[in-house]
């Protein structure tokens, strides 16, 4: 394990990290469009 696999690997968790939470977000947004009324 070299300090090049360790960097990648810790990208690869931040990229992950990243997609789950727009996929998160993207979750939320859908939501309150279909229920808008639990938004306020």
């Amino acid at each position: 394990m070299t300090d090049y696999d360790l960097q990648v690997s810790v990208d690869k968790s931040e990229q992950t990290e990243a997609d789950n939470r727009s996929v998160l977000t993207h979750r939320i947004t859908g939501f309150t469009e279909t229920h808008p009324s639990l938004s306020r």
